[in-house]
């Protein structure tokens, strides 16, 4: 049987993960998938719980204090990490549920710090996971009548009670005046404290000013390259054209079938691109460093690609980056990505970026010893732009949404969000999702060791 949702979770949570289950399962109606009985940890157990991931829209992974104490159990980290990573290559909505108000191993906190995080102690908690699974899945919850607003019964007060004129006793004067006295006093040391906070605002605001001045940088430009106090990065001309993007697994007959095609690479329309620039190379960490005075890669190292920078990271180091050069770079648009990894006007139908053959183009799984590499040392595509495939996740300017069967003239994508374009596959995934057409996608504040991202410009 299906289940639109996927619980993995360890057996010593069983008792307190159940419930949670099916409250699930009572206010959205749909079914949740755990185990239940104990799958024994053989080729069975593979081949059901991938099945139970794939056929999954959201999945949740519960943990709690004790899980979280077994994170020296090799096996049990091992088949954590496999499961929440098989439901991102299948490109489910994972969210981290937390039972008991622990923490995350610092692996799983390093990996995956930047999914979705849920506190399911309290009800209304509860209620909001529910919530947002109702969202996820697109399901209604039926709405359950209002209860009617009580108030306590109004008590007239008795005649001789109410107070008369000039009849208020005068201890009662001398505690009104002795108030507004006090909130006299008070009132002026608050504004003082205001005025004190105001100024602090002003001060700090100036010391931590971000204004760049170019003069502070030396800046070269000789045609498609540029250098910045000595760190050379180079941008490739992109001639515009037509191609249909995207992929789909339906008909060997149609436009761009792959039999590997995920839903979201569907459906395939065309799309016309006006001429642009786009990195030769993913931007590095000398670059990086030379634009930003730090270095937030995991993996160090002057030409391994910048990593762990978030899709707001990448915007101020462009914003910085515009200034100093007085150009105006920017992230590539989804479609200007997979045009460019295509091989624009060149395109030689490649599944992956400049070949077919993936180890000749890509540092991917089968091939990265678990770690980046130095851009540019694989094999170029038609265009001479490298590491289009693998090496890292490449963020895009276009937030993640549904394709649109209709043509389209130079498209950015939708106005509105919850998750920004990542392209490209990284170090630790295998062949299929390095494919040209693999969409991805992750929260603007999301920071990873294996996503980094190139420039683009007019």
């Amino acid at each position: 049987m299906s289940c639109p949702i996927f619980i993995s979770y360890k057996r010593v949570d069983f008792d307190r993960v159940k419930p949670i289950k099916e409250y699930i399962e009572s206010k959205t109606g749909v079914s949740c998938w755990m185990d239940l009985e104990g799958i024994e940890s053989d080729a069975q157990f593979v081949d059901v719980i991938m099945g139970a991931i794939e056929n999954c829209s959201v999945f949740l992974f519960m943990y709690s204090k004790e899980h979280m104490k077994i994170k020296k159990d090799g096996f049990f980290e091992d088949w954590t990490i496999r499961e929440i990573r098989y439901a991102e290559e299948c490109k489910k909505k994972i969210v981290f549920v937390n039972i008991d108000g622990s923490e995350l191993v610092p692996k799983l906190k390093f990996l995956y710090g930047g999914k979705q995080q849920v506190d399911v102690r309290s009800q209304g908690r509860k209620d909001k996971l529910v919530a947002d699974i109702c969202s996820w899945l697109k399901i209604t919850i039926p709405a359950s009548e209002p209860k009617p607003l009580t108030t306590p019964p109004l008590v007239e007060p008795k005649e001789d009670e109410v107070p008369k004129g000039d009849e208020v006793p005068k201890e009662d004067e001398k505690r009104k005046i002795v108030g507004w006295a006090k909130g006299l006093r008070y009132g002026a040391i608050a504004l003082a404290i205001v005025g004190v906070v105001a100024l602090l605002s002003v001060l700090l605001s100036k010391c931590n000013s971000t204004e760049v001045d170019p003069s502070d940088y030396i800046v070269s430009v000789d045609g498609n390259k540029y250098s910045i106090n000595g760190v050379s990065f180079e941008m490739v001309r992109v001639e515009g054209g037509t191609f249909y993007m995207g992929a789909q697994s339906i008909s060997s007959s149609s436009a761009n079938y792959d039999s590997e095609a995920y839903g979201d690479e569907s459906p395939v329309h065309k799309v016309t691109l006006s001429d642009y620039y786009i990195g030769k190379c993913e931007v590095t960490q000398e670059l990086w460093n030379a634009v930003m005075g730090d270095n937030p890669s995991y993996f160090k190292g002057d030409d391994l690609p910048v990593e762990n920078v978030s899709w707001k990271d990448c915007n101020d180091f462009i914003k910085k980056l515009n200034k100093i050069t007085g150009r105006n770079f920017r992230l590539p648009t989804e479609a200007e990505w997979e045009y460019a990894a295509r091989g624009g006007k060149k395109s030689s139908g490649y599944k992956f970026s400049g070949s077919n053959t993936i180890g000749d183009v890509a540092w991917y799984g089968d091939n990265s010893s678990s770690t980046t590499h130095e851009v540019g040392t694989k094999q170029a595509n038609e265009l001479g732009i490298y590491d289009l495939s693998g090496n890292v996740w490449e963020w895009c300017s276009d937030w993640y949404s549904s394709y649109s069967s209709s043509s389209q003239t130079n498209p950015t994508g939708p106005s509105t969000g919850s998750y920004r374009v990542c392209r490209g596959g990284g170090w630790f995934h295998d062949a299929k999702i390095c494919r040209i057409t693999c969409r991805n996608g992750s929260d603007p504040g999301h920071r990873c060791y294996s996503l980094g991202f190139r420039l683009a410009c007019p």
